[in-house]
Formats: structure tokens, C-alpha cells, sequence
């Protein structure tokens, strides 16, 4: 990522760096990051940076109802969009937790490329539940449309015929 500078105002502080015209800078590090939020019905091309990692807990900041339960600080992830290369961390959902550790164990998730969507679904009794809808994509179909179909268990694959 190249970014140009712009002309500077002249002013009466001296700058800290002696920027010349047209010099031309590249991002070296990320100091903060951009929180990405997942709204609901809308389709997410991930990849993951990083493992999940629980965020820093400042109790002296948090206010907490008397009598409420306490609230483990948000499970966080470092991201890549696909569509637009932004790099940002997501507030990870426990069901998009769940899902991930269960199908990919030790973090087998990291650097994988993911098409991810919230959706919430009514019940019976008026409420609405949150599902996540996750499916596993590689590079080639990113921009394409994906029709995954659930992994057959080991009792419904179709028996390896012998030579």
C-alpha cells in the first residue's frame, strides 16, 4: 500500500519529520485496528489472520449491574476481508466460536479463507436466534457464488470400489 503525501500548511511548529514533495510511504505496522462488525444477512469473505484470542479485561472500566452475572471480556480475531483487503478484527460470536473450533481443532482455521453469514432466524415464540452460516472457500472462488453441500458423515460415503 503506497500513500502520497499531501502538501503541508506552513506553520510555525517544526514538523517532526522532513518530508519532501512527491515522497511516497509504504504502512510498516498497524498500530490500532479497525473493528469490523458482523451485521446480520450479510455475506462476509474472510481470511484468518490470526487465532481467536479473548480481549483484555479492564474491570476497573466496566461498569456491572449488582446481582448480574459476570461477563467474560469478547472473544476477538484479527481478518483480512477478501473483497476489499481490509484488515481489521471481528467480535467473534460463542456460535461462530463453537463452529469453528469444532470442524477446525488447535486453530486449524488460521489462514483459511471463509465465506461467513449472520442470520437470524424467527422461533415459534416470536424471539429470533442467531445462526452463522459458514462455508469453507478456496482463492479461485471468492468472487464466485458457493452451493456447499454439508460433509457426508463416514456411514453415508459411498464404499471405495477395490481394482
Amino acid at each position: 500500500m503506497t500513500v502520497e503525501t499531501a502538501t503541508r500548511p506552513s506553520s510555525v511548529v517544526k514538523p517532526l519529520v522532513n518530508i519532501k514533495p512527491g515522497m511516497k510511504f509504504k504502512a510498516k505496522k498497524r498500530v490500532t485496528d479497525v473493528l469490523i462488525k458482523l451485521q446480520d444477512n450479510m455475506e462476509y469473505l474472510v481470511r484468518f489472520d490470526e487465532a481467536m484470542y479473548r480481549a483484555e479485561d479492564d474491570a476497573a472500566q466496566r461498569k456491572v449491574k449488582e446481582g448480574a452475572a459476570e461477563k467474560k471480556p469478547p472473544m476477538l480475531c484479527r481478518v483480512t476481508m477478501l473483497d476489499t483487503g481490509e484488515q481489521g478484527v471481528i467480535i467473534v460470536p460463542m456460535l461462530l466460536e463453537k463452529d469453528l473450533n469444532r470442524v477446525y481443532p488447535d486453530n486449524g482455521y488460521v489462514g483459511g479463507f471463509f465465506a461467513i453469514q449472520k442470520v437470524k432466524i424467527p422461533t415459534k415464540g416470536g424471539q429470533t436466534v442467531n445462526v452463522f452460516q459458514i462455508v469453507e472457500i478456496e482463492e479461485d472462488a471468492a468472487e464466485e457464488t458457493v452451493d456447499a453441500q454439508p460433509v457426508a458423515s463416514e456411514a453415508e460415503k459411498p464404499a471405495k470400489k477395490s481394482k
